[in-house]
C-alpha cells in the first residue's frame, strides 16, 4: 500500500510539475509575441495551442490568451471551442476589433453568416484601414454564402481597397461574379487570388481569407 501511495503521489507530483513547465512556457511565449507569427511551423501552433489552453487553467480571465487560443483552434478546426474563446475575450474586453474580426473568420467556418455579419458590423462601426478591411472581407464572404451577390460585390471591392494583397478577398469576389453570371470578370480575379498564394478547398496561405 505504501509502495502504491508513494507511486501515487510521484505522479501527481509529476503531472503538477509539469503544468508549471508548460505555463511558464506559454508565458514567455505569449510575452515574446510568438503567436502572433504566421510563420510558425504547424508543430509549433500545436504546442502553442496547447501551452496556451494550460495558461487559461490558471489564468482563465487572460484575454490575450483567450483571444490567442482562438485564433489556433480555428486554424485547426476547433471552430466551436474557439467561439467559446472569443466570446469571453470579447466579454471582457469589447472595444477590441480582433477579437470580433477573428470570432466573425470562425462564424463563417461554422456556416453561421448572420452571425459573422454582426460581428463584421462591429468592427466597422469605429475602425478603417487594415480591420475595415479584414471586417469588410469576411462580410463580403459571408453576403456570397447567402447568394446577396451585390452586397457581396460592395463589401470585397471595398476590401480589396484596403487590403489588395488579401488572396481570398479576389478569390470570393470570383466566386461572387459568377453567381451573377459574369464568368468574364472572374476569371482574372481566380488568377490574382493564386498570385497571392490562395488556394481554394481550405489549403489557403496562412495571411489569406
Amino acid at each position: 500500500m505504501a509502495r502504491k501511495a508513494a507511486a501515487k503521489k510521484a505522479q501527481q507530483t509529476l503531472k503538477a510539475q509539469k503544468q508549471v513547465v508548460l505555463t511558464a512556457c506559454a508565458t514567455a511565449l505569449l510575452c515574446a509575441g510568438i503567436l502572433a507569427r504566421p510563420a510558425c511551423a504547424e508543430r509549433d501552433h500545436k504546442m502553442l495551442l496547447l501551452a496556451g489552453k494550460y495558461y487559461l487553467v490558471n489564468h482563465p480571465n487572460d484575454t490575450r490568451t483567450l483571444a490567442s487560443v482562438g485564433g489556433l483552434e480555428i486554424e485547426f478546426g476547433s471552430y466551436d471551442d474557439a467561439i467559446k474563446h472569443l466570446s469571453k475575450a470579447i466579454e471582457l474586453s469589447p472595444f477590441e476589433n480582433a477579437y470580433y474580426i477573428d470570432r466573425a473568420d470562425a462564424y463563417l467556418h461554422r456556416g453561421d453568416y448572420e452571425k459573422a455579419i454582426a460581428d463584421a458590423n462591429m468592427v466597422m462601426k469605429s475602425t478603417n484601414g487594415t480591420e475595415l478591411g479584414l471586417a469588410l472581407a469576411n462580410r463580403g464572404e459571408a453576403y456570397y454564402r447567402l447568394k446577396n451577390s451585390k452586397q457581396a460585390l460592395t463589401d470585397l471591392t471595398r476590401a480589396i481597397h484596403y487590403l489588395p494583397d488579401l488572396g481570398g478577398t479576389y478569390f470570393y469576389r470570383a466566386k461572387t461574379y459568377e453567381l451573377m453570371g459574369r464568368a468574364d470578370l472572374a476569371a482574372p480575379d481566380y488568377g490574382k487570388a493564386r498570385d497571392r498564394g490562395f488556394v481554394a478547398d481550405g489549403q489557403q496561405e496562412v495571411s489569406s481569407k
